[in-house]
């Protein structure tokens, strides 16, 4: 949405600071003039006043009358939603996270934010800041906000949350930061943080179509993203193995099923083609195993050979010893299938029983000599982590035949 700042809209920003100031909001605007670029705005019990672009803010206020608290996370106008994010503020500033603008064309624009203006209007409004508590109103907020061009646009709620954790299962990955949806805060969970109003070098814009439409895995992996213990942090990615194997087994049976019913006027009562199709009943059943469900989805759903490098070194090795193949850092393409599936079989191997010697660490576990060593752990679970964003690739891919279940 483009706006042209005109004598009209400063006479706007004027008449509604006469508004604002019931609610304690204070606009620095007796000499705006259409050559200015910011407005500073002074939220009660703020410490400082914030500074937000003019055309941002004729936005923001375009219908105050509009402006709503919708949960303990979201506000939201006529055209405007801002929804709290809980993000690591120095990673947040320090990777200039606001310098990102996704753009589904004619339709909306999303961005992170920090001093989030509905947030902070909202909460002047219902009284909720103590500076002797360090509750300020807006300060202490990032959001991840949408703005739509026009109200005609406008996306129904459940394809808007939707379209939201896409983005922000984006830059979770782009910055390596677990960004999820947080709350107001209250007085039982305060904690003091830095302002940093340091501006943005450059945007950068993002089309929407480089964004992936959203799904349940996304949640799971930004979840894990935020888990500091490192062997939790392996489990929560190894969920999501669990989660999609199920999918993943039963797209490989139709498919070999269907291979089978393709030929017309085959001789489909012969003794040979029924057992054919008893073997791959017990193939899908022996798929959904425990111990099979790494192998499966690594078998179906990676290429080994570009995710090879990011496992650690003594696996590697491993891997080489027993298959016989060079140790090297990295494999090259041509690198025979046979081999592929055999390290997949390893691979698959040594997650199986890394999960489990995490899960039984306090019980009677026995070691199987597949489980890797603590030193490599934190390796180990990068690699997980590539396996996963592949997971949410693939999955993506799938028709809706095969991810209705999920």
């Amino acid at each position: 949405m483009d706006i042209v700042i005109t004598k009209e809209n400063i006479n706007r920003i004027k008449s509604v600071a006469e508004k604002m100031e019931e609610q304690d909001i204070v606009l620095s605007c007796e000499d705006l003039s259409i050559d200015d670029d910011d407005i500073n705005v002074s939220f009660p019990d703020e410490y400082d006043t914030i500074i937000y672009d003019i055309a941002d803010f004729l936005v923001y206020i375009d219908d105050l009358q509009s402006i709503k608290k919708v949960n303990q996370s979201t506000v939201r106008s006529s055209l405007v939603r801002q929804s709290i994010i809980s993000v690591d503020e120095f990673a947040f500033d320090k990777l200039n996270m606001r310098q990102d603008v996704i753009v589904k064309e004619g339709i909306c624009r999303i961005r992170l934010v920090s001093h989030p203006f509905l947030i902070g209007y909202i909460n002047s409004i219902e009284g909720n800041y103590d500076d002797n508590y360090g509750l300020m109103p807006c300060s202490l907020y990032h959001a991840v906000e949408i703005i739509y061009e026009k109200l005609d646009v406008l996306l129904p709620e459940e394809e808007e949350d939707k379209l939201l954790k896409s983005a922000l299962f984006y830059w979770s990955t782009k910055y390596s930061q677990s960004l999820t949806f947080g709350t107001i805060l209250t007085y039982d969970d305060l904690e003091y943080q830095d302002e940093d109003d340091d501006g943005i070098s450059e945007i950068c814009l993002i089309n929407i179509e480089e964004i992936l439409p959203y799904s349940p895995l996304m949640d799971m992996y930004v979840e894990a993203m935020g888990v500091k213990d490192l062997s939790i942090k392996f489990l929560y990615f190894y969920k999501m193995i669990e989660y999609i194997s199920p999918l993943v087994a039963k797209r490989r049976s139709y498919e070999l099923l269907s291979q089978k019913l393709d030929l017309p006027y085959s001789n489909k009562q012969s003794y040979k083609y029924l057992e054919s199709i008893f073997v791959l009943t017990r193939e899908y059943d022996i798929s959904l195993k425990d111990s099979e469900l790494p192998y499966t989805v690594l078998n179906e759903c990676i290429d080994i050979i570009q995710l090879y490098i990011y496992l650690p070194q003594s696996i590697k090795k491993k891997c080489s010893k027993s298959l016989n193949y060079p140790n090297t850092l990295e494999l090259e393409n041509p690198f025979p299938n046979e081999k592929q599936n055999q390290i997949k079989r390893k691979v698959a191997d040594i997650l199986y029983a890394t999960r489990n010697s995490i899960v039984h660490a306090k019980s009677n576990y026995q070691a199987t000599g597949n489980e890797c060593n603590s030193d490599d752990l934190e390796q180990m679970t990068t690699f997980l982590e590539k396996l996963c964003l592949c997971l949410i690739s693939w999955n993506n891919r799938q028709s809706d035949l095969y991810k209705k279940d999920l």
